[in-house]
């Protein structure tokens, strides 16, 4: 299994003020773990093997269009 990368609670920090979001203290380190999950998976879908999947339409057609 492959690890994600290695991001610290300062630089989910760091991206919150970027971001112009305000993360207190105490629930810093619940969002950093979920990021990091996140990450973990996002980065899972990157060794998928997707070459022979036919694509797919993300919005279908609306009805009368």
């Amino acid at each position: 299994m492959t690890t994600g990368p290695d991001i610290s609670s300062e630089d989910i920090s760091l991206m919150a003020r970027v971001l112009g979001l305000s993360i207190t203290p105490a629930d810093l380190p619940e969002v950093t773990h979920r990021v990091t999950a996140l990450l973990d998976q996002l980065q899972r879908l990157d060794g998928l093997d997707l070459e022979s999947a036919d694509p797919s339409a993300i919005f279908p057609k609306e009805a009368g269009a």
